[in-house]
């Protein structure tokens, strides 16, 4: 059933800009980068709320992003971890 109210004013189109941005992956974008981004690009104000709003009903989501140690950890100084680390757990 289609529920009465005011029409966004983002458009499809700048829903599907705002997309390509996201997929790019080019930089971690927050709401209020996005507003800004919306309103540089379009010149076309709209809330944090709506903006979040308006990508849920596109099919996106929030995730919170997390920091990952770029390569692999030494293998001579993990394996001498892992042993000072038994060493420890057993006691004197």
């Amino acid at each position: 059933r289609v529920h009465p109210g005011r029409t966004s004013v983002l458009t499809p189109e700048i829903i599907a800009d705002v997309w390509q941005q996201i997929t790019a992956g080019q930089q971690v974008w927050t709401s209020r980068s996005l507003v800004t981004y919306v309103f540089e690009r379009y010149g076309v104000t709209v809330g944090r709320t709506a903006m979040r709003t308006q990508l849920h009903h596109a099919g996106m989501s929030w995730q919170r992003t997390r920091l990952v140690v770029a390569g692999q950890a030494d293998p001579d100084g993990k394996a001498a971890f892992k042993a000072d680390l038994e060493a420890i757990k057993k006691g004197p």
